[in-house]
């Protein structure tokens, strides 16, 4: 009897819990299909994402497909514009052309320049030759070159007289062709490229560019502390007619150029007559940048060479420059060789965008140069004149300390003040009236356009 009981309570333990196992069987499988019906939810939002994704890379793709295409294509009769300081720029059939130019006109008051008399006036521009010029640039088909030219007008603001005797385009007249790989290389009348901001002119004094460019560019115009100069020209002076030129940026930093004068037309004394050769080598190193060239030329049948180097330094507002010229002509046998040695020193402080100060020194030391046919020296001759016709040659020292103050409205407009001092050693003296000593202040207002 009492198993019998016991066995009762069992079962009826079993049948009270089987519905609650029941229950929870059914709540499992509920879930599970549940969850098979989210999953296959999910599965379709990324079959339809995914679909979406590759139509959205499709398009762009044809976007930027369609974009170079156009890019290579012609832009036919796309419209130019005039860009105040950057002249008026006209677009058409892929090809540019700009014209541009820029004036700089300057009151000097300066002593000894006609028998020891002080004299004021406008004169030929201080800082900046005046000019306007025409530059283009097109494509060359499908070459990867494009065809570029320069032709830029010298003239003198106060009168507006041509500034090179009766050359239209006396500071350039030029073509040529540039690409990346090959570089810039330009047939004509152009810049001696040791003067330019590829040479020489990162440091010859306190106003020209800080970083090497394949761009021309240069020295100061027209005082006593843009001799240095001549140092960095050819057997035609400051720019090279006849001349074959090549530079190249090759994008590490590194830049170089090359460039050979031929011999002027109609010139005597054969072919490697009145020749240049130069080269030039520059680094761009962000706050220091360095720079030098190394020229050979034949003037009237005598070796000249000249060589330099120099660099530039940034911190903060202050830049500071300095640089090294070595000189050596053949004169003829009566008088010997002569030899110069030159050295300059310049800073600009920028106050801020609107002001700022130069200050600088040089001085060149020349032995046994050559008076000129006038039987005069302007301090020591300038570099690549012939000295071959003179009979009597000194020992001299030219020297310039100069200082100015920029005061810029934007940037391409300005007003300034600037002066110098110039004294003379030993045989150098002014033609005049064989001073040794020079005072010049110049007042200027130059603008681009």
């Amino acid at each position: 009897m009492k198993q019998t009981l016991i066995s009762a309570a069992v079962l009826a333990a079993f049948a009270a819990a089987a519905p609650a196992h029941a229950d929870e069987l059914a709540d499992l499988k509920a879930e599970i299909a549940a969850q098979k019906q989210a999953a296959a939810a999910q599965q379709a939002r990324l079959d339809a994402l995914e679909k979406k994704l590759a139509g959205v890379q499709q398009a762009t793709e044809q976007q930027a497909a369609a974009a170079q295409q156009a890019a290579a294509a012609p832009q036919a009769n796309a419209a130019g514009g005039y860009a105040y300081g950057q002249g008026l720029t006209v677009n058409a059939g892929g090809a540019t052309m700009n014209l541009y130019g820029l004036i700089d006109v300057s009151y000097v008051k300066a002593n000894h320049l006609a028998a020891g008399a002080a004299t004021a006036g406008p004169r030929v521009a201080w800082f900046s030759g005046n000019r306007w010029g025409i530059t283009g640039k097109r494509p060359m088909g499908d070459s990867g070159l494009d065809m570029i030219f320069r032709l830029e007008a010298e003239y003198t603001s106060q009168n507006g007289e041509f500034d090179d005797n009766t050359q239209m385009f006396g500071r350039d007249s030029w073509v040529g062709v540039q690409s990346d790989t090959i570089g810039k290389l330009t047939l004509g009348y152009q810049d001696a490229p040791a003067r330019d901001a590829i040479g020489s002119a990162i440091y010859g004094d306190a106003y020209g560019s800080a970083t090497p460019s394949l761009e021309e560019g240069g020295y100061t115009n027209n005082n006593n502390f843009k001799h240095l100069i001549f140092y960095a020209g050819s057997a035609s002076g400051t720019r090279m007619t006849n001349s074959v030129v090549w530079k190249k940026d090759f994008k590490n930093g590194l830049f170089a150029s090359a460039a050979y004068q031929f011999n002027g037309a109609g010139n005597a004394g054969g072919f490697a007559n009145d020749t240049t050769k130069q080269f030039t080598l520059a680094y761009a190193g962000g706050a220091y940048n360095l720079a030098g060239f190394v020229t050979s030329a034949n003037v009237n049948g005598n070796t000249h060479k000249s060589y330099s180097f120099g660099g530039n330094y940034t911190v903060g507002p202050v830049r500071m420059n300095a640089g090294y010229y070595h000189y050596t002509a053949q004169q003829n046998a009566a008088i010997g060789d002569r030899k110069d040695d030159a050295y300059t020193l310049s800073g600009k402080y920028t106050v801020n965008k609107n002001v700022d100060f130069e200050l600088g020194y040089q001085t060149e030391k020349s032995k046994n140069a050559a008076f000129g046919k006038d039987g005069a020296v302007m301090g020591p001759i300038r570099a690549f004149n012939d000295g071959s016709g003179a009979t009597t040659a000194v020992n001299g020292t030219r020297s310039a300390l100069y200082t100015s103050v920029f005061y810029h409205f934007d940037k391409y407009t300005e007003v300034y003040l600037a002066g110098d001092y110039m004294k003379l050693k030993d045989g150098s003296f002014l033609k005049a009236d064989g001073s040794q000593k020079q005072t010049e202040f110049a007042a200027g207002l130059r603008t681009r356009f």
